[in-house]
């Protein structure tokens, strides 16, 4: 893939908007060259690579999600490319609150998780379940259960 632009890059930066471009793992050539400053004999050229750049635009998927009868909540939260790094839920709307993995450690593109939540009021709440991974993208699924 060639990130190209046309005419010479005139400023100290470029962005790069990977939106269009497949999750994945990138390395970015750099050419400077001091051509405008120079006739064609004189100029001077030099190439830069980069380190492997993980593009990732995709938010995590939250899976096998439940709310057992005693509040126990289970599921896998997991991610094509990058590390699941944080987990929350929120109850009925409320503040979020950090989980840990099963293990404690958010060391992989997939975890699993399982605690317990404070007994609500009777009658119907929502869970909401989010994942954060490496690349900050964030994804939410979410549960409706009821007390007796």
């Amino acid at each position: 893939i060639h990130l190209t632009r046309k005419g010479p890059l005139a400023e100290t930066y470029f962005s790069w908007d990977t939106e269009s471009f497949p999750d994945g793992w990138y390395r970015v050539k750099v050419v400077a060259s001091d051509e405008r400053a120079n006739p064609p004999h004189l100029v001077l050229t030099h190439e830069w690579v980069t380190h492997s750049v993980l593009v990732d635009n995709r938010e995590p998927d939250i899976v096998d999600l439940v709310v057992e009868n005693d509040l126990t909540v289970r599921g896998i939260a997991r991610d094509n490319f990058s590390t699941v790094k944080r987990l929350e839920y929120s109850l009925d709307g409320g503040d979020w609150v950090l989980v840990f993995p099963e293990g404690e450690l958010h060391d992989g593109t997939a975890v699993r998780f399982k605690f317990k939540l404070p007994k609500p009021a009777i009658g119907a709440h929502t869970l909401h379940v989010r994942a954060i991974d490496a690349g900050n993208n964030i994804g939410v699924a979410s549960r409706i259960f009821t007390i007796k």
